[in-house]
């Protein structure tokens, strides 16, 4: 799977990297592992916020005109990623209900 990092007032650190790399990234991979590859591709935006710490949201695209978003704000950017990946974990899980039962 692919997600494209974009970051505003934030540096893509190799902490940050590897955060997505193995937080976010093989969690999804696992729940779309019968997606063709070229299906597979997000966008994560992470913006850091003066009072609340660090928001990071992620959307992506699904067969069948699906969008799946995803935002989080959290003092700890660790904690985001977390909860924006089970945020995110939940509306596959949803979509894919709904696509097997159809």
């Amino acid at each position: 799977m692919k997600i494209e990092i974009k970051t505003k007032d934030l540096e893509i650190t190799d902490f940050v990297q590897k955060l997505v790399d193995n937080k976010l990234k093989p969690k999804i991979d696992r729940l779309l592992k019968k997606l063709p590859a070229d299906r597979k591709s997000a966008l994560l935006r992470l913006t850091t916020r003066s009072r609340w710490g660090y928001k990071a949201s992620l959307s992506m695209s699904l067969p069948g005109k699906v969008r799946i978003f995803g935002k989080e704000i959290h003092k700890n950017l660790e904690s985001a990623i977390v909860n924006l990946r089970e945020e995110v974990v939940r509306q596959i899980r949803e979509y894919k209900e709904k696509r097997s039962s159809s």
